[in-house]
C-alpha cells in the first residue's frame, strides 16, 4: 500500500502460518546510490521496530559491518549485523530510536556500509517518515 513520501507498507505472509511480516519500505535514489543498495526498511520485530538497509548483492551473514548514516549535518556510526540471507543489514536499536524521533524532522539520509573492497553508498528520501512510522506501529504492537 503506497504511503506519503514514496513509502510503501508491505505485508508478507509467513509460510509457516505464523504472524505476517509487516514493514514500511523506501527505495534509494538510484541516481545517487551505488547499484548494490536497494532501499531502507522499517519492520516489526520482537525487539520493536528495526531499521534495515536492503541490498541487492549479499554480504557474508557473519559480517558486522560499520554503517555511517548522515542525517542533515549529523553523523551516526553503527555496528550492524547481516541477516541470514545476507541481503539486509540490520541496524542496532539506537537507529530505531532516531527513526522514531530525530530523523522524522529531515528529508533524506546518506548511507554508507563499510565493505571491502569498497563501501556501498546510497541516499534515500525519508520525507513522510512520520506517517510511515505511524502506519507501521499498530502492526508491531499486535505481535
Amino acid at each position: 500500500m503506497p504511503l506519503d513520501g514514496g513509502w510503501r507498507l508491505v505485508k508478507t505472509k509467513n509460510p509457516r502460518g505464523g504472524p505476517d511480516a509487516v514493514s514500511v519500505m523506501h527505495l534509494v535514489d538510484s541516481a545517487r546510490s551505488d547499484f548494490g543498495m536497494a532501499g531502507l526498511s522499517l519492520q516489526c520485530s520482537p525487539k520493536g521496530i528495526e531499521v534495515i538497509i536492503v541490498l541487492l548483492e549479499p554480504l557474508s551473514r557473519h559480517a558486522h559491518p560499520a554503517v555511517v548514516i548522515t542525517a542533515g549535518s549529523r553523523r551516526f556510526d553503527f555496528e550492524a549485523s547481516v541477516t541470514q540471507t545476507g541481503q539486509a543489514v540490520v541496524l542496532p536499536q539506537a537507529a530505531s530510536t532516531l527513526a522514531a524521533d530525530e530523523w522524522q524532522k529531515i528529508t533524506e539520509l546518506s548511507l554508507q556500509i563499510e565493505t571491502t573492497p569498497a563501501p556501498i553508498k546510497g541516499v534515500v528520501s525519508i520525507a513522510g517518515l512520520s506517517g510511515a512510522w505511524r502506519s507501521l506501529t499498530p502492526y508491531c504492537a499486535a505481535k
